[in-house]
């Protein structure tokens, strides 16, 4: 039979019934199905599993090799499908012809491989319970309350009602044939997942399911042994994780199999389990490196999906210290109680004296190593110390190991591009910080360098820029005007597409607003810094401050001649010029701080009115600074490296309570005029920047004012607060779909990924495990299953090598 084209342009469609439900659940999933052959919505029915029920309305039907085995007959079922799209119904499931419609245009219109239904109970009207979650001993975990799926509707289970393209169940080898009935689907379901595709959840495609006197739809079904559940649960994971989460959850599983079929009152042996998974040891190796070979997401990304995975399941509450303790433990083990790897990279110094780049760095990883294990590195300096996290000097030459010891890589500037070979990898996240436009600033910079380097200079940020929106996960930028100006970046790039868009029409998961923050702490003063003590600031000096480095980009000339007229009316004001040396060394004092200082010399207003400290100021001092003075100022030239800049030395300002003065053009600029924090002035106009330094020094009212409005907007600005987009991205981190999907040609050289080496790594891990299980509190829980794990660990290394 053929569906009718005319009222249906879908394409063709073959149900599945898994008719192991028995009568009456299947009579009813059959009756159901009719209506939607009826409507010429699918060609062909087959039937697996009925046992001796009949199946009227079938085309065909399909039993297992053996009892317990339903992939078995799912698998020859798939081999008879001859139409484009199969759609699967459990036993006691009633799809109508409206639903079948929905189902199948939500897949046409999807980017996973396959799309789930909920199921509602026509009885109770609730959606009834179904997996939700993944145990790390390989287990699905149910709810005790239906739930559809997370907000983006993303699932490891197929779960009872669903429907995928057939070209797509093949790419992923299809059923597993050996797999029992608690397992097939949810190991297809991961296969989706990681072959890239995976599945989605259409919230409204729910399906009516009609339950059968004695036999609740969702509850277990006939041929759940125990002993091969654990069997089962054993070789998915063996198959399917990754090495380091492989490592973490095996040696676990071994020590907990026994006990959960103890825990069940199983008669089998304790070890039965184990020993029927080491029994196929030989055929599921070569399986692993033919699934891993699939892979296109990261076991980092896919953790986000198994829920809750150290979650207590089918044992007594006794064993959920084991649970949690004993994966805690093991090296990969972070990554099933909802943390990661995170690696922060910076090519700024990281020490007591540091510029914007590494204060930013540093917050990302001391705000993100409150849930993960973080290591923060930088390519030149690291002479900082911090408890919750490491910090490190490394060289390009480890950029490849802190890249294969991560799930996340988090880097801004100069880090990363296509001529680092691990920047290639497809198994690993990365998080691209680009609120530096840097070639807009090598454009003002360069000019120091002759037309040729400066040309060079430009091109190589141009470059390297573009190899890092074409590889990136996930961006950060630091305003809406600069998310404006990256989404064309992005866009020229080919990075906004179809992919992206329908996962997020905001395009928020693509590139969010990370501003440059300042600490949610009050500043508090610890010694005078400034005001009687630099060299020519008398105790009582009104103070001007110039917070941070004098670039190409800014104008302290205009600066300079303003309070050279000020003096006039202030005759004791102090211009105080922050910090003239760089505490990187890649960074040379430029044209503009030259210029700087002789205009000043020249109007002969160095070491009376314009102070110039010549040393970086400490980052644990700044605030000494910051409150020894009343106005803060930043100007700059009008080009269009203002437009898009975000001036972090204003953060500082907000921290300290500044009213401050600000050249207008720039996002901070906006938010000092909109909020009145402050005032701003026009480019290059001595006369209004000497009248609003004037007033905020003469008009004590108005500057207080300008500091209560200061109070009001900092709150908004402290770290966790705008570090949040990033902390909730590394709760789920996730690939980009449009890498996922191969749509992007990320250019540079691709780089295999390491080899994955089958379950010998459990060697390495097997005294760490027994060592917890003499250590712990626990020990008498699992002292009984210490000898057999130790020797089954010792077997599983012997045969896999």
């Amino acid at each position: 039979m053929s569906p009718d084209r005319s009222r249906h342009p879908h394409p063709s469609t073959t149900v599945l019934v898994d008719g192991r439900g028995g009568d009456p659940a299947l009579a009813l999933t059959l009756a159901g199905v009719a209506a939607a052959v009826a409507a010429g919505l699918v060609a062909d029915v087959f039937v697996v599993d009925p046992g001796d029920q009949p199946a009227p309305g079938a085309t065909r039907t399909f039993l297992p090799d053996a009892p317990g085995a339903p992939g078995s007959a799912f698998a020859k079922a798939l081999a008879a499908v001859v139409a484009d799209v199969v759609v699967y119904v459990a036993a006691g499931v009633v799809p109508d012809e409206a639903w079948v419609d929905h189902l199948l245009t939500s897949l046409e219109r999807a980017h996973g491989a396959a799309v789930a239904a909920p199921v509602r109970d026509r009885a109770t009207d609730e959606l009834r319970p179904r997996a939700v979650g993944l145990s790390f001993v390989g287990h699905p975990l149910t709810a005790a309350t239906g739930t559809v799926a997370t907000e983006d509707h993303r699932t490891l289970f197929l779960g009872d009602a669903w429907a995928a393209g057939r070209e797509a169940i093949d790419e992923v080898g299809g059923f597993d044939s050996r797999l029992g009935p608690a397992f097939h689907l949810v190991d297809l379901g991961w296969r989706f997942w990681l072959a890239g595709a995976g599945v989605q959840v259409d919230p409204d495609a729910v399906v009516g399911a009609q339950v059968a006197a004695g036999a609740a739809v969702g509850s277990p079904r006939p041929g759940h042994d125990p002993v091969q559940c654990e069997a089962d649960a054993l070789s998915m994971l063996y198959r399917n994780l990754d090495d380091a989460s492989l490592g973490a959850a095996l040696p676990a599983a071994l020590v907990l199999s026994p006990l959960r079929l103890q825990a069940r009152g199983s008669e089998a042996a304790g070890d039965a389990g184990v020993q029927l998974f080491l029994d196929q040891l030989d055929e599921l190796r070569v399986e692993r490196h033919a699934r891993q070979a699939l892979r296109r997401r990261p076991d980092a990304e896919l953790m986000a999906i198994f829920r809750d995975p150290l979650r207590a399941d089918c044992l007594d509450p006794a064993f959920v210290a084991v649970h949690r303790s004993l994966i805690r433990a093991l090296p990969g083990g972070h990554r099933f109680g909802g943390s990661f790897r995170i690696v922060v990279a910076t090519r700024d110094a990281l020490a007591p004296r540091m510029a914007g780049p590494g204060i930013r760095a540093w917050n990302i990883a001391s705000e993100l190593a409150r849930e993960h294990e973080v290591r923060l590195v930088s390519l030149t300096r690291a002479e900082l110390d911090d408890p919750a996290f490491s910090i490190e000097q490394v060289d390009t030459a480890e950029l490849a190991d802190l890249v294969e010891w991560c799930d996340v890589f988090v880097f801004q500037g100069w880090v990363l591009g296509a001529h680092e070979p691990a920047f290639a990898r497809d198994d690993r996240i990365f998080v691209v910080d680009i609120y530096d436009p840097m070639h807009l600033e090598q454009l003002e910079q360069g000019k120091d360098d002759g037309e040729h380097n400066r040309r060079r200079s430009v091109s190589g940020a141009v470059e390297i820029l573009n190899d890092q929106l074409l590889r990136g996960d996930f961006f950060l930028c630091a305003s809406d005007k600069q998310r404006d100006f990256w989404l064309g970046s992005l866009a020229s790039l080919g990075r906004i597409n179809a992919a992206v868009y329908d996962a997020d029409e905001t395009l928020r998961r693509q590139i969010a607003v990370v501003p440059f923050g300042i600490p949610d702490e009050e500043p508090v003063r610890t010694r005078a810094a400034i005001k009687g003590v630099l060299a020519g600031v008398g105790a009582d000096d009104p103070v001007i401050l110039w917070g941070g480095g004098v670039y190409n980009w800014f104008d302290p000339l205009t600066l300079i001649r303003a309070v050279d007229q000020l003096r006039a009316r202030i005759p004791d004001v102090k211009l105080v010029f922050l910090g003239m040396r760089h505490p990187n060394a890649e960074v040379p004092e430029m044209r503009m701080a030259v210029a700087a200082r002789e205009l000043a010399a020249e109007l002969g207003l160095v070491g009376t009115t314009v102070i110039f400290n010549e040393q970086w100021v400490a980052y644990d001092d700044r605030q000494n600074y910051l409150l020894d003075a009343d106005v803060a100022v930043t100007t700059h030239l009008h080009h269009v490296e203002t437009e898009f800049s975000f001036r972090t030395r204003v953060l500082d300002y907000l921290w300290a309570g500044l009213p401050t003065v600000a050249t207008s053009g720039d996002a901070l600029a906006d938010l000092i005029q909109r909020e009145q924090l402050g005032i701003t002035v026009p480019p290059d106009d001595v006369t209004s920047l000497e009248a609003a330094l004037f007033r905020l020094l003469d008009d004590r009212d108005f500057a207080e004012d300008c500091r209560a409005n200061v109070a009001l907007v900092r709150p908004a600005f402290a770290w966790p607060v705008g570090l949040r987009p990033l902390v909730e991205f590394c709760r789920t981190p996730t690939r980009s779909p449009d890498l996922v999907a191969g749509l992007v040609d990320v250019r540079g050289e691709v780089v295999a990924r390491p080899p994955h080496r089958p379950v010998g790594v459990l060697g390495r891990y097997q005294r760490v495990v027994m060592d917890l299980v003499r250590e712990g509190d626990w020990r008498t829980i699992v002292a009984s299953t210490v000898r057999v794990s130790r020797r089954l660990v010792a077997k599983v290394t012997r045969r896999t090598h």
